[in-house]
């Protein structure tokens, strides 16, 4: 059976296959012997104000929803903190996070003045290896995201081949995370506001699909691309098949048909909250608006509006 390691014995951080060999795991050494006095009192268990810490660079999470912040507030306060956060010294008496971001920031949530830490020396290198490491096989982490964050230590390595290694992955799987680079700019867009909405093995699918597109039809695949976004948003298609959507409405429309598959989605807005959509396929036309956006008073009224809307401009 498959063995994980914790990463830092942190809890609730996810893991590192035991299949990535030691050698390639990086070394950390702690400094014990560093010590701060916090208000005169010197503990046993090293105290770093929070003031003096800063976030992880390389942090792969981008989003720290603030319900989650304040359970796992509300638990520190009441139980403590079970595992001390792990830091780089900078200069200045100044810190950096190696992990255990979400607990510093529950701190600050409590208005506390300093944190349990340990201190360790690593590189810039190491740092931003941990940083994913301990994200990337959690559940609430999106590929998109662990794609950005590759991106940003990309620098740190000679090559992506080195990078693969210190990351404990096969180049293919690597690559696999990098199809996004692939993505047209609107589906960016899109998976900068929900990066979500794909995975990895989608984008790769995709890139894969626009790729063997010919040049006067990417346009058109493009379009049908963005619609097939629309779908998967509203639970109409399963993005694992999204290349035989697109391969099949392309076909249709060249062919100057139409198909099931062909389905197109427009979304309906309430400012940017995302209420509902229209979808027009061969069965007709749909409109659906979530449950407590309008009234029924105000339902019965679109359905006049309609009404009206079709006396006058078909009959």
């Amino acid at each position: 059976m498959k063995k994980s390691l914790k990463v830092s014995g942190l809890v609730d951080v996810g893991a590192i296959s035991r299949d990535r060999p030691a050698e390639m795991l990086p070394k950390f050494e702690k400094r014990s012997q560093y010590s701060l006095e916090i208000d005169g009192q010197q503990e046993n268990s090293l105290l770093i104000p929070v003031e003096k810490i800063s976030p992880n660079p390389y942090q792969p999470r981008t989003v720290f929803p603030a319900k989650e912040m304040e359970e796992l507030a509300v638990s520190i306060s009441e139980i403590g903190l079970i595992q001390p956060i792990s830091v780089r010294k900078l200069d200045d008496a100044q810190f950096q996070i190696i992990a255990g971001e979400r607990r510093w920031r529950a701190y600050k949530l409590l208005e506390k003045e300093a944190i349990p830490a340990t201190i360790i020396d690593c590189s810039d290198e190491d740092m931003a290896i941990m940083a994913i490491s301990e994200n990337v096989d959690r559940t609430d982490l999106s590929d998109y995201e662990i794609c950005k964050a590759i991106r940003k230590i990309e620098t740190l390595f000679p090559n992506r081949t080195r990078l693969a290694k210190a990351l404990g992955m096969i180049r293919e799987h690597l690559y696999r995370y990098l199809a996004f680079e692939a993505m047209p700019t609107f589906l960016i867009e899109r998976l900068d506001t929900n990066p979500t909405i794909i995975s990895k093995f989608a984008a790769g699918e995709i890139k894969r699909v626009l790729n063997a597109t010919e040049r006067d039809d990417l346009e058109m695949a493009e379009g049908i691309l963005k619609n097939a976004i629309d779908l998967i948003e509203t639970g109409q298609l399963d993005q694992t098949k999204i290349a035989s959507h697109i391969l099949a409405s392309l076909k249709a429309k060249k062919n100057g048909g139409i198909t099931c598959a062909s389905k197109e989605i427009y979304p309906i807005h309430n400012g940017k909250d995302h209420v509902g959509f229209l979808q027009i396929s061969p069965n007709g036309v749909t409109a659906k608006i979530k449950a407590g956006v309008i009234s029924r008073e105000n339902s019965m009224a679109l359905q006049r509006l309609i009404s009206d809307f079709i006396s006058k401009n078909f009959n």
